[in-house]
């Protein structure tokens, strides 16, 4: 599971447990949105008992 905040350029991510082909593809249309309104961002990402990526996502990347 993936949480994602936004606030002026600044995207700010919690990930936990095992992420998904649908966590990727939810965090790559975020950036891609803010990186356009905001042309400079900066990204932080936070675990918590972080398990990986499903073999699903890892085909997306």
């Amino acid at each position: 599971m993936m949480k994602i905040y936004k606030k002026e350029n600044k995207v700010y991510m919690v990930a936990q447990n095992r992420l998904d082909a649908t966590d990727y593809d939810n965090l790559i249309s975020q950036l891609k949105n803010h990186i356009q309104a905001n042309h400079k961002v900066y990204w932080y990402i936070e675990m918590e008992n972080f398990e990986g990526w499903t073999a699903s996502a890892y085909w997306k990347g």
